[in-house]
């Protein structure tokens, strides 16, 4: 299991990708390997939902004080669709356990030489 916060409209959660995520959306017709060839609205929105509620499972068994996820229709409400490809981004990370770093240019500097 795989566990990590994100912030959405300005509220840490905790998310998390395990079992619990996969079953519950194989349950609603949508395929979790999908979120790879064919991230569609609905797919996206209905993983972020299930990672929510895993991971606010996980923080309480954890300890944590975490927050309740939101509800659907006030996530739906929020969020638009420039956010969503950084969300899917951030639910790779989770769900594959591999950071997406971007790699920022190196930047050239100019070295002055001193005669010695």
């Amino acid at each position: 299991m795989r566990t990590r916060t994100i912030e959405l409209n300005g509220k840490e959660y905790w998310i998390t990708y395990s079992v619990s995520v996969e079953l519950a959306l194989e349950a609603k017709g949508l395929k979790p390997a999908d979120i790879v060839k064919n991230p569609t609205t609905t797919l996206v929105f209905e993983m972020l939902m299930e990672m929510l509620r895993a991971g606010y499972r996980w923080a309480k068994k954890a300890g944590k004080d975490p927050l309740e996820p939101p509800k659907d229709d006030d996530l739906a409400d929020a969020l638009d669709m420039a956010e969503l490809h950084e969300i899917v981004l951030i639910m790779g990370e989770v769900a594959s356990g591999k950071r997406n770093v971007e790699a920022e240019p190196e930047k050239k500097t100019k070295a002055r030489a001193s005669a010695g």
